[in-house]
């Protein structure tokens, strides 16, 4: 049996260490192992509180750099985690406050 590997990576606050260490224990116990240094992940998961202009303009580069890794790997997913989203931020994406 093939493991499933995940990366997390983090942009923004330092908070955002907590979000994700909770993410890692998640994926964890759904069968899933951190990816060795310089492996790649079959999962990648970005993890941030709130779009702010800093840490959208990192997830987007990021984004970006791994849009031809997804495409030479056949199966590997990316997700988002956008952890406590602020009122006005629900507002912007047309989610109830």
């Amino acid at each position: 049996m093939v493991t499933r590997t995940y990366e997390v990576r983090i942009h923004g606050c330092l908070m955002n260490v907590h979000d994700s260490e909770r993410n890692a224990g998640l994926l964890d116990k759904a069968g899933y192992a951190p990816v060795a240094d310089g492996a790649q992940p079959g999962v990648v998961v970005s993890s941030t509180r709130a779009l702010r202009e800093n840490a959208d303009n990192k997830l987007a580069s990021n984004l970006g750099h791994l849009k031809p890794v997804k495409h030479r790997t056949p199966g590997m997913q990316i997700a988002v985690g956008l952890h406590r989203m602020f009122s006005s931020l629900a507002g912007i994406l047309g989610f109830p406050p």
